[in-house]
């Protein structure tokens, strides 16, 4: 890592945060405080659900392209029609893209007449700060890649 340049430190910092937060954390909370026909609840909805699945088609083709790349004597692959900095950058931009679409997704079906609370948890904010981290470092990496 000490090697590493400040594309690849971001591209791996966010995939790594995009991948904590869809196994791991809730994405997004809802409670019910009495409005709910006299009982109290709440609730918790992770990043695999819904258009979270857009995330995790993001972080694959980021940690496929990744793990390939890595093995160039035992994996070879064809000629790619942009440049593997394009497409972290892309796939950091569709990430990001899954969790804004998630949130809009469960936040808007919630019945409006009801005393319920949805709000996005530490996993929704980590998930997007590690999206928007993976498409930096695909931007630093083509910077870095144009400066050679």
């Amino acid at each position: 890592m000490g090697r590493s340049s400040w594309g690849e430190r971001a591209l791996i910092g966010g995939s790594a945060a995009v991948l904590f937060a869809l196994l791991f954390l809730p994405w997004l909370s809802a409670s019910c405080t009495g409005g709910c026909n006299g009982f109290d609840f709440s609730s918790s909805i992770d990043g695999v659900h819904g258009f979270g699945w857009i995330t995790l088609l993001g972080l694959l083709a980021v940690v496929g392209l990744w793990a390939v790349r890595c093995y160039p004597d035992r994996v070879r692959i064809p000629a790619l029609p942009l440049r593997d900095s394009e497409i972290y950058l892309i796939a950091g931009a569709v990430e990001a893209l899954g969790v804004v679409l998630f949130f809009f997704e469960y936040h808007g079906g919630v019945a409006t007449f009801l005393y319920v609370s949805v709000t996005p948890a530490v996993g929704w904010f980590l998930a997007l700060a590690g999206a928007v981290a993976t498409a930096v470092g695909g931007w630093l990496l083509r910077a870095e890649s144009a400066r050679r």
